[in-house]
């Protein structure tokens, strides 16, 4: 999965900006910019940003607060303690779901379930596909249960890449490499 400085990294390359440009961009509590020092802790993951750095950066790398917030921990946000959270949060045989094993998987040491997929959605607010795209897998039902023609899946990540990224379409050729 993605880290948050990773994301902000990545993000702010596409869009063509260099670091000093987002600091500039990007005020403190007492409105002075941030330092692009402090932007490089954030993007290796050396600092965690406040809430109001985050909408800044969201606003400067034009994406949607959520995924940030989400990167972040979408858990913080809404001021839940990871023990909140698992207590509300069921095992397959019902029982809470551990604050220990919570923390295995926030840190990305581990992948959850379908079903945690789904109830950690439900109680953080986010839609499910987001979080399935988070972690790197298709939602149960995109997984194929059938032969699926290979043209067919192209054309499928093609169209996504170009909504998600804003790209422009990929021809065939490009596609099968």
């Amino acid at each position: 999965m993605t880290t948050l400085g990773e994301f902000l990294r990545q993000r702010r390359k596409e869009l063509g900006l260099v670091g000093r440009e987002v600091a500039a961009a990007v005020g403190k509590a007492d409105g002075t910019p941030i330092s692009t020092a402090y932007l490089v802790d954030l993007e290796h993951d050396h600092r965690k940003p406040s809430d109001s750095v985050l909408n800044q950066l969201a606003t400067v790398l034009q994406v949607d607060a959520d995924v940030l917030f989400f990167l972040e921990g979408r858990r913080k946000q809404l001021r839940l303690l990871q023990k909140e959270l698992a207590d509300r949060l069921r095992n397959q045989d019902g029982a809470a779901l551990s604050a220990s094993y919570l923390n295995y998987l926030e840190h990305v040491r581990g992948e959850p379930l379908d079903y945690l997929l789904e109830q950690i959605a439900t109680i953080l607010d986010l839609p499910v596909v987001a979080l399935y795209f988070w972690v790197g897998r298709l939602p149960p039902d995109l997984v194929p249960t059938e032969y699926v023609e290979t043209d067919r899946i192209a054309a499928a990540f093609n169209r996504f890449r170009v909504a998600l990224r804003n790209e422009r379409p990929r021809t065939s050729a490009e596609e099968i490499r």
